[in-house]
């Protein structure tokens, strides 16, 4: 009983790093998306 416990916590840590990069990386497209002028 314990071990599914402590595996709910890790899995919990694990999907709020991979979010917290998936959230970095939307907002990276944003900006850049925004600097690119297709002009030059």
């Amino acid at each position: 009983m314990d071990h599914k416990i402590i595996a709910y916590f890790k899995n919990r840590t694990l999907q709020t790093v991979v979010e917290g990069t998936n959230k970095k990386i939307k907002l990276i497209k944003v900006q850049v998306y925004g600097s690119i002028d297709f002009n030059n």
